[in-house]
């Protein structure tokens, strides 16, 4: 219901940080930004750790096709389940999105980062943030990235 008042506005930036997000309210959330998609160009989804790999999906399913440029994904306890999801939509992002910050993510499997940052591959990113990541030798091997 929020977003209907903003559709047709130019709102740019979304922050979400903190809002104790779940499955339930993502799927609201995602129905809505579609209304909102062309204009928006940064969402914060900060210290949101109920969100389900659905929840995830149907969040970034609503920016497909926008303008999104900068997700922010900070402390949001994602898991091996939950970056396959992500990874999976942001191959729709990909060539608009030029700033991921995945910092504080601990749970992240060496599988799961290579999920995730398969579905950045080839698009526009230009500024990863992994700080605070504990990243050890096996998950470092899967934080590959090839330049265009």
């Amino acid at each position: 219901m929020i977003f209907r008042g903003l559709a047709g506005g130019a709102i740019e930036d979304l922050s979400f940080q903190g809002c104790a997000l779940d499955e339930e309210k993502s799927q609201a959330i995602g129905e809505e930004l579609p209304n909102i998609r062309t204009t928006l160009k940064k969402a914060d989804f900060k210290r949101n750790s109920e969100i389900s790999a659905a929840g995830w999906k149907w969040l970034l399913r609503g920016l497909a096709g926008g303008a999104i440029e900068d997700l922010s994904f900070y402390e949001c306890f994602l898991d091996e389940e939950k970056s396959q999801a992500i990874g999976e939509e942001l191959l729709n992002l990909r060539m608009t999105l030029k700033k991921a910050n995945f910092s504080c993510e601990h749970r992240i499997s060496a599988a799961g980062w290579k999920m995730l940052l398969r579905g950045l591959a080839g698009g526009a990113i230009e500024d990863l943030s992994f700080s605070d990541c504990f990243l050890d030798e096996e998950n470092k091997s899967a934080n590959w990235m090839r330049r265009r």
